[in-house]
């Protein structure tokens, strides 16, 4: 007969339960709502366009804590523009805001980086050009184990 494995986050939500009274939340991930507000307070109300932007991800992660993730263009930008900044969004992390590269005018827009996910969700990527144009791409990752203690 297995033993039942009593975990330290177990004991601490047990504790918390019996002296506080208070039941432990079940959801301490982003809801895609809140990825939606940090979105809407890095563009506004501006429109996502798609096409643009390339944000390569593997389609399954061993090992959510040490995922690869890389931005660039996919194609040319429109005449007369540059790419300001990148943003990386997650809709299944504590904070949804997972990074944000910011570039000169003369520089080449690229940024790759390796993130931590706590389970399977979507990655959003946005880039916002200097006309204020954004441009916007979605990946989901599954992830078999959680980069997050799971």
């Amino acid at each position: 007969m297995a033993t039942p494995v009593l975990t330290r986050r177990c004991l601490l939500q047990s504790a918390t339960v019996a002296v506080l009274g208070v039941p432990w939340p079940q959801q301490a991930y982003a809801a895609a709502s809140d990825t939606d507000r940090a979105q809407a307070g890095l563009i506004g109300g501006r429109p996502v366009h798609r096409g643009l932007l390339r944000l390569t991800t593997p389609t399954l992660a061993e090992n959510g804590a040490t995922v690869p993730v890389s931005l660039d263009l996919a194609g040319s930008l429109p005449i007369g523009t540059t790419v300001n900044s990148f943003h990386l969004l997650s809709e299944g992390n504590p904070v949804p805001l997972i990074a944000s590269f910011y570039f000169s005018p003369h520089s080449l827009p690229f940024a790759s980086v390796r993130v931590r996910l706590a389970q399977t969700q979507t990655l959003r990527a946005l880039a916002i050009l200097s006309d204020g144009t954004v441009y916007g791409i979605r990946n989901t990752v599954k992830v078999t184990i959680g980069g997050c203690g799971g």
